[in-house]
């Protein structure tokens, strides 16, 4: 048993040489493989902009151009998915006006997961703080996330955000020294369409969801109306509610303009439905028409601070959706 015993502890103790003498061959096949990184991005925000501390998500887009917007460019690449403009990401917390936030080797990132993997050059940059509220819920939770500002969840374009300016640098993975952007400008509010004689918007602060989240939560609506409907108020009509994700415009797409301004799009749209979807501009006017069926097309707008729509109904994690849309 003692030679047993004996024979074990030289073997664990040459196992642990072992993998001493390999680690540092590890971490340098690392550093060669352009992984790691000792770049850091540092970001302020300027001093009377905002008022502080705030939290949030701290992003950084790297696009080879400048129009558009690193910010938008990377947030279109991470929808359409297809990994052309590289884009980081980090938590940030209680940052004053002038403190610096930093985006490093620990930041995750699309298509590259760490900052190390981009490929050095010449690149157009643009940091971006997507602005979190705190939520003091009915259910005891605390939370931290972005409140939708009726963009429907798009951090690019969420009004209140703070941007850099976008600046043309060198990004060196392996470079000691810093990057550094100052976030100066504010994304400003969105500007709902107006109402037409065929489009109205309805936007109503919730009571049940204001209640549940303990911040003040808002439903809305866009009311698609059939022809004749102000002529005749007294006309009752049936009613279609199209479940959607978050959009300003109206059902099924109804628009006054031709497609060719999207023929991309319009064209992907038609391949998907096997050719057999109309465009919006069709339906408009089949639906402005004599013959179109007399009905109210009504398209829910339920943003909530996790996603551009809640599903609509009610849930542990977003609260009591199905109750306020049914209700109020």
């Amino acid at each position: 048993m003692r030679l047993a015993s004996t024979g074990i502890r030289y073997a664990a103790l040459a196992l642990a040489v072992l993998l001493t003498a390999c680690a540092p061959m590890r971490r340098a096949a690392v550093d060669e493989g352009g992984v790691s990184s000792r770049l850091r991005i540092e970001v302020s925000y300027a001093a009377g902009l905002v008022p502080g501390p705030l939290a949030g998500r701290l992003f950084l887009g790297i696009s080879p151009s400048a129009d558009p917007e690193p910010r938008i460019a990377a947030y279109n690449s991470a929808r359409q998915r297809d990994g052309r403009v590289p884009f980081f990401a980090t938590d940030v917390a209680d940052v004053e006006p002038g403190e610096t936030m930093v985006i490093d080797a620990a930041a995750d990132g699309y298509p590259y997961a760490r900052l190390g993997e981009l490929p050095s050059g010449d690149y157009w940059v643009q940091a971006l703080l997507h602005v979190y509220t705190e939520y003091r819920r009915r259910d005891g939770h605390v939370v931290w996330a972005p409140q939708d500002q009726w963009e429907g969840q798009r951090w690019a374009f969420s009004p209140g955000n703070l941007i850099s300016a976008p600046q043309r640098v060198r990004v060196d993975p392996g470079s000691d020294t810093p990057i550094q952007l100052e976030l100066t400008g504010e994304i400003p509010p969105i500007e709902t369409p107006p109402d037409t004689a065929w489009v109205r918007r309805v936007k109503i602060r919730s009571r049940i969801l204001s209640d549940w989240w303990g911040h003040p939560m808002y439903l809305g609506a866009v009311v698609l109306l059939p022809r004749g409907y102000d002529e005749s108020p007294e006309m009752r009509y049936p009613v279609v509610f199209e479940a959607d994700h978050f959009k300003l415009e109206p059902a099924f797409g109804f628009t006054a303009e031709p497609p060719s301004g999207e023929p991309q799009l319009f064209a992907q749209m038609m391949r998907e439905s096997g050719g057999m979807r109309e465009s919006g501009y069709d339906f408009q006017r089949a639906w402005t028409g004599d013959d179109f069926p007399r009905l109210i097309a009504v398209t829910i707008q339920h943003p909530t601070p996790f996603f551009d729509d809640s599903y609509g109904l009610n849930s542990a994690n977003n609260g009591p959706y199905g109750d306020a849309i049914h209700q109020e």
